[in-house]
């Protein structure tokens, strides 16, 4: 649980008024603010002063959120800052700035207060998971493949930050999804491939799937040929577009390992938390896992859901 006394947000918003409402909406809860009407003032105000979380209007005079947070990404002082991105619901986004974006969060005005404190308080806490695990690790003297700083997280990390989620889906009530992702004919490309091969291909296949994926959620590699997702604010029928996504993506790309072109499918076993799972990860996860165990056996390339 974060301690949103010592946790500063930077509201970025060329409108006054909305400063003023979300403002007004943190320091209630306890966090600590500070402001930019433009990009520019943004970058500036980082340079000053780090936040732990910058609320980021895509719509902006001068220069739009998008270039602000390229800007931001360039620089390693402000490249792991989490985002929340503002937009009105009939902004349409175009496929470009859709590449931009990355899927990164987007909260549309009006919004429900409740939802955007709840997503400070998730991508503050994974913030934090984050760092705490990479100094661990550090400490630990663990090789640099080892590093939860990169787009696949390690199963460790899952573990934690599911747990993390599921507090969070209890506490504010919101959505949460899971997803498994299993390699179809898994035996015989591990009988192709060397070792070597087959780590960098299944490394190729997790940076694919955290493409597509949101700045709240992750991908972890949680077992041979096999990745966990998780859906933060999700629900079932999101879940699906998401896990549709990341099929059809795998399926269209050619990969290319050690010199060498290879295709390959997944199949995706879905499942939604409900409150009667209570604090129980394994039923989540193993729902999750039924399912795609279910589409792995049958003709593959496939998402199946576990109600």
């Amino acid at each position: 649980m974060i301690n949103p006394n010592h946790t500063l947000v930077l509201i970025v918003d060329d409108e006054v008024s909305n400063i003023n409402l979300m403002s007004e909406l943190l320091e209630q809860a306890g966090y600590l603010v500070m402001s930019a009407i433009d990009g520019f003032k943004a970058v500036a105000a980082c340079r000053v002063r780090l936040p732990d979380l910058i609320i980021l209007d895509i719509q902006m005079p001068l220069i739009s959120g998008l270039e602000v947070r390229k800007m931001l990404k360039g620089d390693e002082r402000t490249a792991n800052i989490p985002i929340i991105f503002l937009d009105q619901k009939n902004h349409a986004i175009n496929v470009a700035n859709k590449n931009k974006l990355n899927y990164q969060d987007i909260l549309f005005k009006p919004f429900d207060p409740a939802d955007l404190l709840a997503r400070i308080q998730l991508l503050i806490e994974k913030s934090q998971l984050t760092n705490e695990l990479n100094k661990q690790k550090l400490l630990a003297e663990a090789p640099p493949e080892t590093s939860d700083s990169g787009p696949v997280k390690s199963a460790a990390y899952f573990k934690d930050f599911l747990a993390m989620s599921i507090r969070q889906a209890k506490r504010y009530k919101v959505d949460l999804s899971v997803l498994l992702i299993g390699l179809d004919k898994a035996q015989m490309i591990n009988e192709v491939l060397s070792k070597e091969s087959l780590d960098e291909f299944m490394d190729a296949i997790g940076q694919k799937i955290a493409m597509g994926l949101r700045d709240s959620d992750i991908v972890a590699f949680t077992g041979k040929n096999e990745f966990t997702v998780v859906l933060t604010h999700t629900s079932k029928n999101g879940a699906i577009e998401v896990a549709e996504r990341i099929r059809n993506s795998i399926m269209n790309t050619t990969f290319l390992i050690s010199k060498e072109s290879i295709r390959a499918t997944v199949s995706i076993g879905l499942c939604q938390y409900v409150k009667e799972m209570g604090d129980n990860s394994n039923i989540l996860v193993s729902n999750a896992k039924l399912a795609m165990t279910q589409g792995l056996k049958s003709s593959g390339n496939i998402t199946l859901v576990a109600e």
